[in-house]
Order: C-alpha cells, then structure tokens, then sequence
C-alpha cells in the first residue's frame, strides 16, 4: 500500500513530467548514481583492502610507516663546484651495466673496466653525500644514507623516501629479498618495503623493536639479522629468536654471518662462533650455550663465504682464511693472506659481486684476481679498482677550517689527513 502512494503521489507525478520535459536531465541524474555506486563500492573494497592487510601485517608482527616520496631535482649550475674525496667506500653493487660504490663523498660509477664514469653527488640529487649500503630491487638502485633516509636511482633520477612516524633516518644495511627490499636501520628498526609501502618487522609477542641493525642475510626460508650491539637475531617460519653473549657468543656486536654445509658461523667485533644451523631453534629455547667459540680476534669487520674457506676482515685490512671443514675441530687453524694493504687503511670489509670477491675500505677498492683461495692454497691476489680517471682533491671530507691567502690560493685543513 505504502508504495502505491508514492506512485499516486503528486510529487512523484511532478518529476516524471519533469523527466518527459527534459530526458537529457533523466540521463544526468542516472549517471550520477552510476558514477556515485561505483565511486561507493570503490570506496569499500579499498577499505577491506587495507583491514586485511593490517590484520596480516599485525599477524606477522609488522606495522605500517608513512613515509614522504619526492623526486629529486638536480641543481644545475656551472658556478657551483663540488670538491670531495671518493676513496672511503662502504658498499658496491652491479647495477645496469655499470658497477656503483657508495662512498662518504656521494655514488660514483664506475665502468666493468675500473674506471669512473661518473661522480654522483647533492647537485644530482642526492640527500647527502654521506652513503652506507646499496641493493638492487625493482630494477633500481637503491642507496642508504647516514641521516636522510632511503634514496631509489633508476639510472637517470634520484628520489628519496623519509619515514614520518620516526626522526631517526640512518640506513645501516639493505637486502633484497624477491620481492621485497629490507632496510636495516640505526634506530628506526628493521624495514619491509615492497615497492609500495614500509612496514615495520617487529620481534615476538612482545613486538621488540630491532634497533641497530648492522647486517642482513637470507638463507632459504631463514632471515639473519646481526645488530651493533644486541646480538643476532633469526627468524624463520614467523618465529623469532635471539642470540646473545650469554649464548656464546664472542660479542654481541655481529659484523657477519654465513650459513653453509649445516653450520652457521657469527663474526663479531671480537671472534668467530659457530653452531649447528639445524638445531637452531631447539637451542633458542634453552639456557645453556649454545654456539662455540672458533677464534678470538678483536676488530673483525666483515666475513664472507667463498669457496672452502671463511674469509675474515680486520679494520685495519688484516685477512685472514679458516677452513669450514676444519671448524668441526676444537681448534681450527687461521691462515693469514698477505697482501700490500695500506698502512693507513681503516673500516675493510669484504664483499661478493658477480660472483666475484672484492674488499673495500678507507682507501679504496680492490678486486681480487686469479684462482679462488683452497684449503690448501689460501693466497689471493688483489688488483685496485676505481681510481682510473679522477683524482682525489681532498684527502678527507671532514673539513674543519678554510683560509684564502693574498696570492690567491685556498687552503682546507682537517684533523684527519
């Protein structure tokens, strides 16, 4: 009955007499109610959309972080001149057809032959010139800063990505991971980012905050994370533990990890552990030691695994090889490899690119040439990469005072070099 009246109503019969009058505004009021059911259930599925995304993320122990994307314009001007030193390198990865090195003096690229093709720096868009970490994922570069956050590069613009819910913006490690990049930072926690939005991977039911992240491997369905100063951390099919000093290791400063043949084996400042990789996650449950102590060796800074051996780094560029089949002995025996390193070299750390093995440092890079170090060979010959093509105007970037004399020349001086 309620709907006979409204057909019978006089207002009812007033608008169909308007929509006989004018049809084209029949057409109008009808397209605006396509166009606001569409926009309508647009609107809810993006809203069931993000509700189980968040639910997934809090499932896995992640949150998501706003972050600000900007495209970086490059300032460029002919009267301004950028003088800086390139030798201090932290990072090195291939990207396109070029090798890139992040340095505390910007990105310089460089070609497979050794020679620098370009120096990138703040007038090309960077944030700073103070670099830490590179990977390659998406098909970009993407670089990390001391202080400015996360930079992506795809060969011809620089843009930058700072998080907005933390002031502390330090990239300290990147891995890529198929389809997600992991960004490790200083004090802003352990990062996802898949190529649309940052989540944050916290720890356990207790959602622990990663804090100094200092290195990042993957192996297999297993995630390593080493920090400067809480030890390791691993997680595996949504389970999280956490190894310390008290677990057995020689520090809780992690400056490497390397899984291979059974065996995990943890570099920190201060030695080498190793344990049964297999029985991980029984010994994350119990009080008692759980890796063993191979060597103690102050300043390590980097380890890798290449061929048989374990290669170690010392800051001040000190190699040294041990044996992996050997580690299952109480002792195992640390062979030293000579080579002409600097005398003023600091920060070394070993790498592998192209399969290839490379060390990097204060100084430089070097790229190790000639047969892979054996068991019973553990020699290695390193050749300088990269210093083809530019002079060094600086000898450090830390200036700290600037004069120009009468006879017009001007003078930089440091405490450094």
């Amino acid at each position: 009955m309620f709907i006979k009246r409204i057909f019978k109503s006089d207002t009812l019969r007033g608008v169909v007499k308007l929509f006989r009058a004018r049809p084209k505004l029949l057409l109008c009021v009808a397209g605006l109610c396509l166009l606001s059911a569409l926009a309508l259930a647009l609107w809810v599925r993006e809203q069931a959309r993000r509700s189980l995304a968040a639910e997934r993320a809090r499932s896995v122990g992640q949150e998501f972080v706003p972050f600000e994307r900007r495209a970086r314009v490059p300032l460029r001007r002919d009267e301004i001149k950028f003088w800086q030193n390139t030798e201090a390198t932290r990072d090195l990865v291939r990207f396109q057809d070029s090798y890139f090195a992040a340095t505390d003096g910007g990105l310089v690229q460089l070609t497979p032959e050794g020679n620098i093709s370009r120096h990138y720096t703040v007038l090309d868009g960077l944030t700073e010139s103070d670099l830490t970490a590179l990977a390659v994922f998406d098909s970009k570069l993407f670089i990390g800063t001391r202080s400015e956050g996360l930079l992506s590069f795809d060969g011809e613009q620089f843009e930058s990505y700072r998080w907005l819910d933390r002031k502390a913006q330090a990239v300290t490690a990147l891995l890529a991971d198929g389809g997600r990049l992991l960004v490790g930072t200083f004090a802003g926690g352990l990062i996802e980012f898949d190529g649309q939005r940052f989540t944050e991977l916290r720890a356990g039911a207790e959602r622990v905050r990663l804090r100094a992240v200092n290195c990042l491997t993957k192996d297999k369905a297993r995630l390593y994370v080493g920090t400067f100063d809480d030890g390791l951390w691993l997680l595996e099919a949504g389970r999280w533990l956490h190894f310390q000093t008290s677990d057995g290791l020689a520090s809780n400063r992690v400056v490497g990890i390397a899984a291979n043949g059974g065996q995990l084996f943890v570099a920190s400042d201060f030695g080498l552990s190793t344990v049964p990789s297999d029985g991980l996650q029984e010994a994350g449950t119990r009080s008692a030691q759980s890796f063993r102590t191979l060597a103690t060796l102050p300043s390590l800074t980097s380890m890798i695994a290449y061929g048989d051996l374990l290669l170690l780094s010392r800051d001040d560029g000190e190699l040294l090889a041990l044996d992996r089949e050997a580690t299952g002995r109480q002792s195992a025996a640390l062979k030293h490899i000579n080579w002409p390193r600097p005398v003023d070299l600091s920060g070394s750390r070993l790498v592998s690119v192209d399969d290839g093995l490379w060390l990097m440092g204060s100084r430089g890079v070097w790229r190790a040439r000639g047969e892979a170090p054996t068991r019973a060979r553990a020699q290695l010959a390193w050749m300088p990469f990269g210093r083809a093509g530019e002079s060094q105007p600086l000898t450090t970037n830390v200036i700290n005072a600037i004069a120009l004399d009468r006879g017009g020349n001007f003078w930089a001086g440091n405490f450094r070099r």
